[in-house]
């Protein structure tokens, strides 16, 4: 019973995802578009692209990158909407995870796929940090900033329940070092 709510969901889903993707694209014929989708794609990797972007697109795989996130390219399409991505993640995708040479590549900085590109070599590479620090969890706070930052230690910023105490100041009391 669960799960044929659940198929229901999806495919209530899919079915309005196409209808926004067929009132914005390819007005002529949809029947032939999904057709030729169904050619080249799954219908799982139709219904993810459709949920993604809105739209359902047929092209050329140019390349994936680190990710696992795949990159198109269709010359027939308008400028500018000639190259797309899908993520690899189905329904947490994140922008953030397009490496740049692949972000210059989708935006026409440059036509030249990653692949084809010489990088320089440096003796010291930074290892890529697979973990997205876009979210608020990971997010950098200034140590004393009041909503979650780590005390300064100078007494200014306490968190609740803290030992220390706030002293009044002696002018005849010696000098402390912090």
């Amino acid at each position: 019973m669960f799960s044929e709510f659940v198929i229901l969901g999806i495919c209530l889903d899919l079915v309005d995802n196409i209808h926004f993707v067929m009132a914005q694209s390819f007005q002529s014929n949809p029947v032939t578009a999904v057709r030729e989708g169904l050619k080249q794609f799954s219908a799982k990797d139709i219904y993810k692209q459709v949920r993604q972007t809105r739209d359902m697109k047929t092209g050329d795989l140019v390349g994936t990158d680190l990710h696992g996130n795949r990159y198109f390219e269709n010359r027939d399409e308008q400028f500018g909407r000639d190259r797309w991505v899908i993520y690899a993640a189905h329904m947490d995708f994140d922008p953030a995870t397009v490496p740049a040479e692949w972000h210059a590549w989708l935006h026409h900085m440059t036509d030249r796929v990653p692949a084809q590109m010489t990088k320089p070599k440096y003796a010291i590479e930074p290892a890529w940090d697979p973990v997205k620090k876009t979210g608020r969890d990971t997010k950098y706070v200034n140590p004393g900033f009041l909503l979650g930052g780590k005390d300064r230690g100078d007494g200014l910023f306490r968190r609740a329940g803290s030992l220390r105490t706030i002293r009044e100041w002696d002018p005849n009391a010696p000098a402390s070092t912090p």
